[in-house]
């Protein structure tokens, strides 16, 4: 798979950027960030006990943090109440849960949003964490570590974000064969597939719908981060209090971004890479710019896929090969 043919400017006009979330196991955080400082240069900055992050100059904010909400929120509430001079009880929880929860929960780096160019830079980074035995989804059953890529779009039009959907939409069973997804990652689902009405709802040539009812439609059937491709961040840039009234959920970050959920993180594999993931996003992008490969795989992807007496989900994946192949 190739990265040609994908826009190389954002909806700005400049060259795109492309943010990755790294979930792991068997690093610690300071030295996750020392190694952060190591490659890039940087000042380290603890935030509290389970957050630290790294600001380096050029790239921007490295976020290193155990990856377990509740903790987070305790921390927040727990530093909250000691600027208050309040009783500290979040404190005390924290304290209580923190043993227990380093055990299992994943730490992640969340790292700043990089030009397209710059992407090695951060497998760089995968590599030294690598060599300093940060494991991935590989390691063990019980691990649902996943990769989180934010590639900048390159229009905040309509039809470019339906364009790009479809694109998803039609080639997710193929993905999910292609990327092996982890069997732990879909029991847990943090990245759920669409639900069907709303894939039949979308995937028509006929489905050409403005802003408003895009992001309704959208809203409706998805009031949910854990999807796939997460588009709530998007559509948060666009009209957050739109999104904030249907998704009670503080966690979701507003930024010009698709959020693709689906990839493993395979630190554990000598032989994956960051862009191993990237560039299946870019056969998504590929597929969006091909209008009439995308308006044929609509009519067949409803004759098979979009058939609820077929059963051909697995018949949809294999006959996705012949468009890739074209791709």
């Amino acid at each position: 798979m190739s990265e040609q043919g994908i826009p190389r400017h954002n909806y700005a006009g400049e060259e795109r950027r492309i943010g990755f979330e790294i979930e792991y196991i068997g690093l610690s955080l300071e030295r996750t960030a020392q190694l952060i400082v190591d490659l890039f240069g940087g000042v380290i900055r603890r935030d509290h006990r389970h957050s630290v992050a790294v600001e380096v100059p050029e790239l921007g904010r490295f976020e290193v943090e155990l990856d377990v909400h509740l903790l987070q929120e305790l921390s927040e509430a727990s530093r909250d109440n000691r600027a208050a001079k309040a009783l500290d009880v979040e404190g005390a929880m924290n304290n209580v849960l923190s043993a227990l929860l380093t055990s299992f929960a994943p730490n992640e780096v969340v790292c700043p949003p990089v030009p397209l160019s710059r992407i090695d830079d951060i497998d760089e980074l995968r590599r030294a964490m690598c060599r300093e035995g940060a494991r991935g989804t590989g390691d063990s059953l019980a691990y649902a570590f996943g990769l989180h890529i934010n590639p900048e779009v390159p229009s905040l039009e309509v039809d470019s974000l339906r364009v790009c959907l479809q694109s998803f939409l039609l080639l997710y069973d193929w993905l999910e064969r292609r990327m092996a997804i982890d069997l732990t990652r879909k029991v847990t689902q943090f990245a759920r597939p669409f639900p069907r009405e709303y894939a039949v709802r979308v995937l028509s040539v006929d489905y050409r719908p403005d802003m408003s009812r895009f992001m309704g439609d959208y809203l409706a059937f998805n009031p949910t981060r854990n999807r796939a491709l997460d588009m709530l961040p998007l559509l948060a840039w666009l009209d957050e209090a739109r999104v904030r009234k249907a998704v009670r959920d503080d966690l979701i970050k507003k930024r010009p971004t698709y959020h693709f959920r689906m990839p493993n993180c395979r630190l554990d594999d000598p032989d994956w890479t960051l862009r191993t993931e990237w560039r299946h996003w870019c056969l998504v992008e590929r597929l969006a710019a091909d209008d009439r490969r995308r308006e044929d795989m609509i009519e067949a992807w409803r004759e098979i896929a979009g058939n609820p007496f077929s059963g051909a989900t697995a018949s949809w994946a294999r006959a996705t090969d012949h468009y890739v192949q074209g791709l």
